[in-house]
């Protein structure tokens, strides 16, 4: 009896301390919450794939100028998610990761990438760039691969201040407004022919006249200056008799 009363004592204690951790973790959890909310790079950052709040808000919290960086290369790199160079006598040599930098970050982002890596593999339409590396390589090998697109990602929303747009809509918007510039380039060309043509009639027009009409034109214009003629010649002749009268 005395040992289940002692274990039960133990079983109380530790469900009192899971207890208050799970206290302090909402309270963390809403703390992460509200300033994700009132940071607006935190709540462009959630819209890539894979950073999801804790990320986001990670990375907006570290990185506070995002133009210390030259390039999305150089954020990746000082995150570790590029290739250790183990090159020598003028021979290139890529290792693994570098693991350099913020190893916080870097474990977040890799956790999202293979989260995403997870539903491209339930859903290998939705993300053939995914599929067609997994059919090549490794698993873990294509994770830091899409973990490095994810951190130079991350980088241009901070530094430019644009939203993320998937890969599709961004296909479509160049495809639209590459229409569009056929269609005003098509315009323009039409407009500037037909300019062409019509400067070039009008100076043909002055330089060649009409000549005398022929056909039918021709035989209608004839009797229209015959009868003139007759009228002209028969106003004369009555001017000439009254004068006499």
């Amino acid at each position: 009896m005395s040992a289940c009363r002692v274990m039960r004592g133990r079983v109380i204690v530790l469900a009192a301390q899971l207890e208050a951790a799970q206290t302090m973790l909402r309270s963390l959890d809403k703390r992460i919450m509200k300033q994700h909310r009132a940071n607006e790079a935190s709540r462009r950052l959630e819209s890539i794939p894979g950073i999801g709040i804790i990320g986001a808000s990670a990375i907006a919290a570290t990185v506070s100028d995002p133009m210390v960086f030259r390039s999305g290369r150089d954020f990746a790199a000082w995150i570790g998610l590029v290739p250790r160079q183990d090159s020598t006598g003028g021979k290139q040599k890529l290792g693994p990761i570098s693991k350099q930098g913020d190893r916080y970050l870097r474990r977040i982002i890799i956790i999202g990438a293979h989260a995403v890596l997870r539903r491209a593999k339930e859903n290998p339409h939705k993300y053939p760039w995914l599929t067609q590396l997994l059919a090549r390589r490794p698993f873990k090998v294509v994770a830091v691969a899409l973990a490095n697109k994810m951190a130079r990602t991350a980088w241009a929303l901070l530094a430019h201040g644009d939203t993320y747009r998937a890969p599709e809509l961004v296909a479509a918007a160049s495809a639209a407004r590459r229409w569009e510039d056929v269609g005003r380039y098509e315009r323009s060309r039409t407009a500037g022919v037909m300019t062409t043509l019509m400067r070039n009639g009008r100076d043909r027009r002055s330089e060649n006249p009409p000549g005398p009409p022929r056909g039918k034109s021709a035989w209608f214009c004839y009797h229209i200056r015959a009868a003139a003629k007759t009228a002209a010649f028969t106003g004369r002749i009555h001017g000439c008799t009254r004068t006499f009268r």
